[in-house]
């Protein structure tokens, strides 16, 4: 649950929206809604507004038609299987996308007709990487993602690892990085027992969010 602290209407003209405090599990953030978002959630509730993870998501997800619900992409999934036609799956956090991020993507959707990523949410981050984790925020991070050509489909999840969303998906190809030929990889089992593939893309070296955030660091 994400409670709206304090909404202050922007001075700049430039913009058509609000500035807003938003409480995080303790800590505030300054953000900025688009005055129709604003209207649609704050304003239609009374007293205290309170925001949820999922309403949030669902406002971009319809700004944005490549954003679906798990029961979406699974209907999509099954049509274009149905079509014939290959359906590419991978997942990740893309913190701080990069050429390297870019990169995996494009090679991932050579190998078939649609890219679906899995998103883990700004939670499942948290809870893999630590609280300092994402630097970026799931909307943004995903934002930017939908912008790349290569990438036909998001959708977000907030376990630890994609299996459920697997499930629900059963691409006929599951991508991963090559770095995960020495990780566990509890959905390979899950992909196999369908008959999908699990395909192994070489990574572009010297490319990581984490080299990112050190080189960042060690400037300041």
């Amino acid at each position: 649950m994400i409670p709206i602290i304090g909404v202050e209407q922007m001075n700049n003209p430039q913009y058509d929206g609000v500035s807003t405090e938003v409480l995080i599990e303790n800590r505030t953030y300054e953000a900025f809604f688009p005055e129709k978002h604003a209207a649609g959630i704050v304003v239609s509730k009374s007293g205290t507004a309170v925001v949820t993870n999922e309403e949030l998501i669902n406002i971009f997800k319809k700004e944005n038609s490549k954003i679906k619900t798990k029961d979406e992409i699974s209907k999509i999934s099954k049509s274009f299987k149905k079509k014939g036609k290959t359906v590419v799956f991978t997942n990740g956090c893309f913190d701080i996308l990069h050429v390297g991020h870019v990169r995996l993507l494009e090679k991932c959707k050579m190998l078939g007709d649609f890219l679906i990523i899995g998103f883990n949410t700004d939670n499942s981050i948290r809870k893999l990487k630590g609280i300092n984790r994402p630097i970026i925020n799931e909307n943004e991070r995903a934002e930017m993602l939908a912008a790349l050509t290569c990438v036909d489909y998001i959708v977000f999840f907030n376990e630890n690892n994609p299996s459920d969303l697997i499930k629900k998906i059963k691409p006929t190809i599951q991508a991963k990085g090559e770095d995960y030929s020495n990780k566990p990889m509890p959905e390979r089992k899950i992909v196999e027992k369908y008959g999908g593939k699990v395909i192994l893309i070489p990574l572009e070296k010297g490319f990581s969010t984490t080299n990112i955030i050190e080189r960042i660091n060690n400037k300041k």
